[in-house]
């Protein structure tokens, strides 16, 4: 009979609390948007995690960079300024 009572206590027990790590982090919320299909009218929604189109925005950025080049546009090439 005392063997039942403890079965039963353990079972309705409380599990312990997780420990404590500092502040939990935020999750990393779903951004999504709406693109062209090539050659079509039709859009599809695509979401990514917000950290994830952060990245691709700057390694777009890094790529347009590098196409254009870093050298200045001559002034002759512009024309004269009014």
């Amino acid at each position: 009979m005392l063997s039942l009572v403890l079965a039963a206590a353990v079972a309705t027990a409380t599990p312990p609390a997780p420990p404590a790590s500092g502040p939990a982090k935020p999750a990393d919320p779903l951004v999504c948007h709406s693109e062209p299909i090539d050659g079509s009218r039709i859009t599809r929604k695509v979401c990514l995690k917000a950290s994830e189109a952060a990245r691709q925005r700057q390694e777009a950025r890094q790529m347009l960079g590098q196409m254009q080049g870093s050298a200045p546009i001559p002034m002759t090439a512009m024309g004269p300024m009014h």
